[in-house]
């Protein structure tokens, strides 16, 4: 009985390497077609797959100025409101510090500077403070955009649309 299921599975073996070798006969160029077509597959998902980067969870204080905004738009941020990002929505973080100076005008006259100030507009500094991510070759993110000192941005707080400009840029500690 042993030598009968031998003989069985040696026979199916046998058939299958014919079809096998009955198929690469017949179709070699189909095969040889089909491996370099998974190598090029493979080979560009290894390319395209993104490397494993440091990335840190960190606590994130970000110093925006907003320049000559009306007063009155000025005195709807207050500190604790929460601030994203006008584009994407993202969420950055909490106003934890105001600053509000009048705005001043500079203008050149005969070569002669000249600083007026704007009564119904004020200069904003704004410290916000988020959790981002600290990632090894990119920079620093607060949502899905990293953050950059000297960029521009539009941002939203609970009641205001305004643009300010990133001007200091400071990793505290852990986020926890």
């Amino acid at each position: 009985m042993g030598s009968d299921r031998k003989q069985v599975k040696s026979s199916i073996h046998s058939r299958i390497l014919r079809r096998l070798r009955i198929i690469a006969d017949r179709h070699w160029f189909d095969l040889l077609f089909l491996g370099i077509v998974l190598a090029v597959i493979f080979r560009t998902i290894s390319l395209l797959w993104p490397p494993d980067r440091l990335v840190e969870e960190k606590v994130i204080q970000v110093e925006v100025v907003a320049e000559q905004i009306p007063a009155r738009q000025g005195q709807s941020i207050r500190e604790g409101h929460w601030v994203q990002d006008g584009r994407t929505g993202d969420y950055l973080g909490k106003v934890i510090s105001i600053q509000a100076k009048s705005s001043k005008k500079r203008s050149w006259n005969h070569g002669e500077m000249l600083v007026s100030t704007l009564p119904d507009q004020v200069d904003l500094t704004l410290v916000i403070e988020g959790r981002g991510e600290v990632r090894e070759e990119d920079g620093i993110y607060l949502g899905r955009k990293p953050i950059r000192v000297g960029e521009s941005r539009m941002l939203r707080t609970l009641y205001t649309t305004f643009t300010g400009r990133i001007d200091y840029l400071s990793v505290l500690q852990d986020a926890e």
